[in-house]
């Protein structure tokens, strides 16, 4: 920035011609349209600074519903999971064979032929009554097209099914 009463200071006692005085107001004249742009872009940078602490409060106020709703969502899961448990439990409570096997078919589907089986840790993995896994396992993987490789008193391993060609 250019101080004008240094140079009007520099200036004292000496005789200023047109050209001195037009070199003048040509560098007071530039200052001018620097302090203009100056101001230009100090209120450009405030109304920026407006814009983003609108758009803060608006990501804010856009949060908090989040937020909200999230919360909302994760009661209703809650309920609606507690809902599937009581289901649950009155499904398993009276079970009926074609329950158990059903059951003991879904839990079983997936896993590798050779997987060693434990038929109380099925019953209480799935819920089921105790013996139901022993009693009800071989006809659900059967169902599966899966055969008995060996069978223990407490285990089973099954194999894929092959028919014997005759």
């Amino acid at each position: 920035m250019l101080d004008f009463g240094k140079i009007l200071e520099g200036l004292k006692g000496k005789a200023l011609d047109f050209k001195d005085i037009e070199l003048l107001r040509h560098a007071y004249d530039l200052q001018q349209e620097v302090n203009d742009r100056i101001r230009e872009l100090y209120d450009i940078q405030s109304k920026q600074c407006a814009m983003q602490e609108k758009q803060i409060r608006s990501q804010d106020v856009r949060i908090r519903n989040l937020e909200t709703e999230l919360e909302s969502a994760q009661q209703e899961l809650e309920r609606v999971s507690d809902e599937s448990d009581r289901i649950r439990t009155h499904v398993l409570k009276t079970a009926d064979a074609t329950d158990c096997r059903n059951l003991l078919a879904e839990a079983i589907k997936g896993y590798a032929p050779g997987a060693l089986w434990v038929f109380e840790d099925l019953d209480r993995r799935i819920g089921l009554p105790q013996g139901s896994a022993k009693k009800y396992l071989e006809e659900a993987a059967l169902s599966l097209g899966l055969q008995v490789e060996q069978r223990g008193e407490n285990t089973i391993v099954f194999q894929e099914y092959k028919s014997v060609r005759v």
